[in-house]
């Protein structure tokens, strides 16, 4: 069996979309499946990769990597500096009148361009199924439609919830700039819960979220969650001597409400400390976490907390070695917090590191509850902040070292869900297209 898989987000690529379809390219040739991929630039939408994950990229498959098209050939994450008026305000005009006038964005303008060549590759021959990765999930919908235009199956595999607010379907909506964009948004989801010959979700919380939304489409959803590659041995930090500090390292985005979860948790650092509760050594790594250091000092823990700016993959499995415990943000406004476990948690299983997860109440939280990973911080009260920090510290005195995690999250049981998944689409050994 042939497929292509088409996804923006891929190694070498900084994103951590990356990982999960790189782990499909990479481990379903064992399952009999070739993979062939379309993904965005090596850079993403950063300016440069992360030339630490060029390990990730399959060898066995044939890389075909399509260039983001910026609208008005602008990239809207390039910001001129501060100091550049007239450059700035030129970016700052055009941004306006695109987010005013426009509401297909780069996301789809990248997947029109992607899908050409998807027509092309399928038009050769050979492939037996599709499978397209989201987000972003605008990109994600030219694909279908190539595929679906084909008779080629086609299956998408949504990393993240695509919910969108249904007050957003107001008549009133085109009026205005985002909840026309949402109207549109909403459009796409239908179109591909409908069309999508499967559909995979992360959780059940999502699949059963998007059932009841698509009862009709239910019967080709399914759950194939993220997983662990590689675990560590059980080499670990000692734990901290009384009166040394328990050191917690957070590595990835600090984006969406995340910053300020950050500093709460150094807030309540502060708050402990002064209690006697727990001497915690905090480091956050990775986005703009400048406005840390004064929360810090104004916390009385600046000599607790490390800011360190965004590092590569394997700098960042360093520090998390090096720490005693890990720390999960997800923020608690979020839908994907009511519905998704983030992927970063999957990758501090490889650790074998106690956690201290910041996830609300959803499933994020009950998979920490039910593989006894660490501590979940139900609510973030000063209080329960300081009560988390207390019981993640005493966990870490008595167990250093978690035992390896679950085999059902293994990356071996994720790829093999997978390869049964395109297995059940029919009997393509007999009528590749």
């Amino acid at each position: 069996m042939k497929i292509l898989l088409v996804s923006f987000h891929f190694p070498p690529a900084r994103a951590v979309g990356g990982i999960r379809p790189a782990r499909w390219a990479r481990r379903l040739p064992e399952f009999g499946v070739q993979v062939d991929v379309v993904c965005g630039p090596p850079y993403g939408l950063s300016d440069e990769p992360d030339p630490t994950r060029h390990r990730l990229v399959p060898e066995a498959s044939e890389i075909h990597s399509v260039p983001a098209a910026w609208i008005l050939g602008r990239n809207p994450f390039d910001v001129p500096p501060p100091g550049a008026v007239v450059p700035r305000a030129w970016w700052k005009t055009r941004a306006y009148v695109e987010w005013l006038v426009m509401t297909r964005d780069w996301a789809w303008r990248w997947g029109a361009a992607a899908a050409r060549r998807v027509e092309a590759l399928l038009d050769g021959g050979g492939y037996h199924a599709v499978v397209v990765e989201g987000p972003p999930f605008p990109s994600v919908i030219p694909t279908v439609r190539a595929a679906r235009a084909r008779g080629v199956p086609v299956v998408l595999d949504a990393r993240d919830v695509w919910w969108v607010d249904e007050t957003a379907r107001s008549p009133w909506g085109v009026l205005h700039p985002r909840r026309r964009r949402l109207l549109w948004w909403a459009a796409l989801r239908d179109e591909v819960m409908q069309t999508a010959d499967h559909v995979v979700f992360t959780t059940p919380d999502m699949a059963e979220l998007l059932a009841e939304r698509f009862p009709a489409s239910a019967a080709r959803f399914s759950c194939i969650p993220n997983c662990f590659g590689a675990v560590d041995g059980a080499e670990v930090l000692p734990a901290p001597a009384q009166g040394q500090p328990v050191r917690l390292v957070h590595t990835g985005s600090l984006a969406y409400g995340r910053l300020e979860q950050a500093a709460a948790l150094i807030e309540a650092a502060g708050a402990a400390r002064r209690a006697g509760e727990a001497d915690v050594e905090l480091c956050f790594v990775g986005g703009d976490a400048g406005p840390l250091v004064d929360v810090a000092r104004e916390a009385g823990v600046a000599d607790r907390v490390d800011i360190r700016p965004w590092v590569t993959s394997e700098e960042a499995v360093r520090l998390q070695r090096e720490a005693h415990g890990l720390i999960l943000l997800q923020p608690p406004h979020m839908v994907e917090t009511r519905v998704a476990v983030p992927a970063k948690l999957f990758d501090y299983m490889e650790r074998r590191r106690h956690v201290l997860g910041l996830v609300g109440t959803g499933p994020a939280s009950r998979l920490i509850d039910e593989l006894d990973l660490g501590v979940s911080v139900p609510t973030e009260s000063l209080e329960g902040l300081v009560a988390g920090l207390g019981a993640i510290r005493r966990r870490i005195q008595a167990q250093p070292v978690l035992p390896p995690p679950s085999p059902e999250y293994s990356e071996e049981r994720s790829v093999a869900r997978l390869a049964d998944v395109l297995a059940g689409l029919g009997t393509p050994e007999t009528s590749p297209v």
